[in-house]
């Protein structure tokens, strides 16, 4: 019985210390904010900052809205559904090229690993199948979409397959399934899902390192949320990316439990999310080469390749780090 206890008050000790740690100083008056989050473990550090009431702390009431795919959370934040929401630059990128009412605040994730290509195993595979000719599903306008072709740039493949676009991720698994796409390029946890549910049918493209994922917060430009109140959802994240690299096997548990995804699935994926809060040209790089491919491959007619550099807003993420100077204050 002992043994079954201690973890939950662990737990339940870990959460009081780091509240009144986080006790509401500020001053400020509440703010409520609404943020859209991609249903991945990428999204932690709003899910642990929403837990342990590091929002509540910078007096901010803020709602999660789960949903799945940064996509669907880029939509809800263009029609005001929501004030912030989360996402992959692949989805800054696609967007760029016909939109320029948003800006990314802040990277808070990354992945090498997050994205993989599935397929069904066929009889005396050894290797990774040739792409050529083979229909490959993707969720269009997203890091599926662009892993795809960067898998085939970085593996020799000759071809990127006949690519399918679907609008939504739940919708893979099922056209595998049933025939209608011989691979699909689908991302964390429903990666691990669809391989689990084959089990010895499924085949997984070896492909760690093919292509590195960012996972951001973003906003509309002129926004009610101003970069003053951003940079205090900006100062939970740090808080819950400082107590996520502290007490990984804790934050898991409150991740898992909050996406109803079973440890094993997250034991599997953890180790390849790297958390911190960052704000730089590695993000604009990325970008600008997505792009390049976006305009060569004819996914846009438009051939100029957005100023990415308009799409970065760093007054919140500085506001934070000037904060952080002694005597400084948000």
């Amino acid at each position: 019985m002992k043994k079954t206890l201690i973890p939950g008050c662990l737990l339940i000790l870990a959460t009081i210390a780091v509240l009144w740690w986080n006790r509401p100083i500020t001053g400020h008056q509440v703010q409520t904010v609404r943020i859209a989050i991609s249903t991945t473990p990428l999204s932690a550090p709003l899910i642990i900052a929403s837990h342990l009431g590091l929002f509540d702390a910078q007096d901010l009431r803020v709602e999660l809205l789960p949903v799945r795919g940064g996509n669907k959370t880029f939509d809800m934040m263009i029609n005001d559904n929501v004030d912030m929401a989360t996402s992959s630059e692949s989805v800054v990128m696609f967007n760029a090229f016909s939109r320029d009412d948003f800006s990314v605040l802040a990277s808070f994730a990354t992945s090498n690993n997050d994205v993989k290509l599935i397929s069904l195993k066929q009889p005396g595979q050894t290797s990774v199948p040739d792409l050529v000719g083979k229909r490959v599903g993707v969720v269009s306008g997203s890091a599926s979409e662009f892993f795809l072709y960067s898998f085939s740039i970085l593996s020799g493949e000759s071809s990127p397959g006949v690519v399918i676009g679907y609008e939504a991720i739940e919708e893979l698994a099922p056209a595998l399934l049933a025939g209608d796409v011989d691979t699909v390029s689908i991302w964390e946890p429903h990666a691990f899902q669809l391989l689990d549910s084959l089990g010895d049918r499924g085949f997984h493209f070896p492909a760690r390192g093919y292509y590195n994922l960012s996972f951001n917060l973003l906003a509309k430009r002129n926004t009610a949320i101003s970069p003053q109140i951003q940079a205090r959802v900006l100062r939970a994240l740090e808080q819950a990316i400082q107590y996520i690299n502290d007490n990984p096997e804790l934050s898991r548990k409150m991740v898992g439990e909050y996406l109803q995804l079973s440890d094993d699935e997250l034991k599997h994926t953890w180790p390849d999310y790297v958390f911190s809060l960052t704000l730089d040209n590695t993000l604009i790089a990325n970008m600008l080469i997505q792009a390049h491919w976006a305009t060569q491959s004819g996914y846009t007619s438009i051939l100029q390749v957005p100023d990415f550099r308009r799409f970065v807003d760093s007054r919140a993420l500085s506001a934070l780090e000037q904060s952080n100077t002694p005597g400084d204050g948000l």
